[in-house]
């Protein structure tokens, strides 16, 4: 009895460990902000501790939109909740922010004092190029589990609008996202219908010669 408690005990305090690890991992490495930070976030929870599936962190990552605050955080936090409860949460929330945090604060001070410099011209330059790059393959893990949906088409063509509305009329965001969700949700969609159940024909009902 006293090992089946001590190994019941031993499973979170290590599944709390992972967390730390693994969180403090993105926190330390990740590139572009909280947004670039969940393609590093998918690829610890989904293939190397498998948390989570793909569709699994597709929808909590939808979830966390449904919120205001930062979305590596929000994710980060659902993430260990769900692995460790509340201990979880708050310690993938710690992990994910404070490398940032004082590298931030590190990194500032040194950046200050050389933006003037050719080559930390270049280097801020680059960093923002490959953040784009991880921006990118968010949005495509974003669209794949979506694909199989039935409103796929539908939020693909307002997803498109959304954005083209934003950049060409500089409409309030908080307005084009009001319209945008209740476009969607008053939508019309067509799911496709099955396929008529073939019925017996001529040829099926007729006797099949049999060999001599």
């Amino acid at each position: 009895m006293s090992t089946q408690t001590e190994s019941a005990q031993a499973r979170p305090t290590e599944e709390l460990w992972k967390i730390l690890i693994s969180f403090g991992r993105v926190g330390l490495f990740a590139l572009g902000g909280g947004n670039g930070m969940i393609k590093m976030i998918s690829q610890e929870a989904v293939d190397i501790r498998k948390w989570l599936s793909n569709d699994e962190f597709g929808s909590l990552l939808g979830m966390t939109f449904l919120f205001p605050g930062l979305t590596a955080c929000k994710l980060s936090g659902m993430i260990g909740y769900r692995v460790a409860g509340i201990a979880g949460l708050i310690v993938a929330a710690l992990a994910i922010n404070i490398p940032g945090i004082v590298m931030t604060a590190v990194g500032f001070l040194f950046l200050l004092n050389y933006t003037s410099v050719p080559i930390v011209k270049e280097l801020l330059l680059a960093m923002q190029f490959a953040a784009m790059a991880l921006i990118g393959a968010v949005l495509y893990d974003m669209i794949r589990p979506t694909a199989k949906r039935r409103k796929y088409w539908i939020g693909i063509f307002l997803t498109v609008a959304f954005f083209l509305v934003m950049v060409l009329f500089h409409l309030p965001v908080i307005i084009c996202l009001v319209c945008y969700l209740v476009l969607y949700i008053v939508a019309p969609f067509w799911s496709p219908t099955a396929e008529p159940a073939r019925g017996p024909t001529v040829d099926d009902t007729l006797p099949t010669a049999t060999q001599p």
